[in-house]
């Protein structure tokens, strides 16, 4: 955070990561329930995951900035389907996170600054 006293006018910036991972399950021994189909092993559960990012930074005077980080530092969604082995215990799952990070920097010298912020 300290850096950003650094930087000498307002600037913005913004990104959007695209994430596929292959989330696969193998059954190796289940057994079916008396009357209940097995099921199957659901394919890939993984999808399409869209995780957006910005920051901003604003000097306020030669020796103060402030900034604004906005992201999301992790996150899942899982679906497996209705014919998915497990689909007693759970088909869909997701977590979902966003971090909000206010700060504020000062310079205190040329070569030392400090920063703050809160996450």
């Amino acid at each position: 955070m300290a850096g950003i006293t650094r930087i000498r006018e307002r600037q913005a910036v913004g990104a959007v990561d695209l994430i596929k991972p292959s989330i696969k399950f193998r059954d190796d021994a289940s057994a079916p329930a008396t009357s209940q189909a097995l099921g199957s092993e659901g394919g890939d559960a993984g999808g399409l995951n869209i995780v957006p990012n910005f920051y901003f930074v604003a000097p306020l005077s030669p020796r103060w900035s402030v900034g604004l980080g906005v992201n999301a530092p992790y996150g899942l969604v899982t679906d497996y389907g209705d014919a998915w082995i497990g689909r007693f215990q759970a088909i869909k799952s997701s977590i979902r996170t966003i971090n909000v990070n206010p700060g504020v920097a000062w310079k205190a010298a040329n070569n030392v600054s400090l920063g703050l912020e809160l996450n």
